[in-house]
């Protein structure tokens, strides 16, 4: 794989948070090094991430067990400043770890899942300027279900879903502000589930762009056949 050609006058680094377990997804691995289309997951996801020229270093945050075969499965790639990191037990303190190991001359941070292997060119070009323009942004897809709030066991009312939205990742935010978010974030206390979240509590203002539904997060069997599916489809296009 070559490396694009980096712009060096935006200095955009990402953390790909891939120190899951995948228990749900029923592997007896780490999910992202299932093969995708044959690649892993992983490899695809660090070259989603890597596709706009911005993007000068990379960060994956893995389980220490998992340190021989995350190298394995990068190892062909040629990535812009790539090293791995371990992470924590929960998502938020992976994400943490990642900070941790940035450059502090780091101007935007993308915080991508590594289970998102199919992130479009488009959705990243688009995260990227929404974050360097506002100081955060995300990606969003609009909620087409109808919602319900269920309660023991019983429909209690249905959600007016008009102004919802569904976050996806990567997720952008200027180093200092990702950063003074979480050092914020209070403990103890449930973990927060995304970076926006972190950033909604600091009082941060967060852009949104559209997100796209190929930007899926594979979590199930269904989910893996379904990205395999677009893998091969979008690989195959004339």
């Amino acid at each position: 794989m070559t490396a694009p050609e980096r712009d060096q006058s935006v200095y955009v680094a990402a953390i790909v948070v891939a120190a899951g377990s995948g228990r749900r997804l029923g592997a007896g691995v780490n999910k992202v090094l299932l093969p995708l289309a044959q690649r892993t997951i992983l490899d695809r996801s660090v070259a989603a991430i890597s596709a706009d020229s911005r993007v000068r270093s990379i960060r994956v945050v893995i389980r220490p067990e998992d340190d021989a075969d995350v190298r394995a499965a990068l190892a062909a790639g040629r990535w812009p400043d790539l090293a791995l990191v371990h992470g924590g037990k929960e998502r938020a303190d992976s994400v943490r770890c990642g900070l941790t190991a940035l450059d502090d001359r780091v101007q935007l941070v993308l915080v991508h899942d590594a289970a998102r292997p199919l992130l479009p060119p488009r959705v990243l070009s688009a995260v990227i300027d929404a974050g360097l323009a506002h100081g955060a942004a995300i990606p969003v897809v609009a909620v087409s279900d109808t919602l319900k709030r269920v309660q023991d066991g019983k429909v209690k009312e249905t959600v007016d879903r008009s102004d919802l939205a569904a976050a996806q990742t990567p997720q952008a935010a200027t180093l200092q502000r990702l950063r003074a978010a979480y050092a914020r974030w209070p403990s103890p206390g449930p973990p927060p589930t995304d970076e926006a979240q972190v950033l909604e509590r600091a009082g941060v203002s967060i852009a949104v762009v559209a997100g796209d539904a190929r930007n899926l997060k594979i979590t199930t069997a269904a989910d893996l056949a379904l990205a395999e599916f677009l893998c091969l489809r979008t690989e195959d296009a004339p």
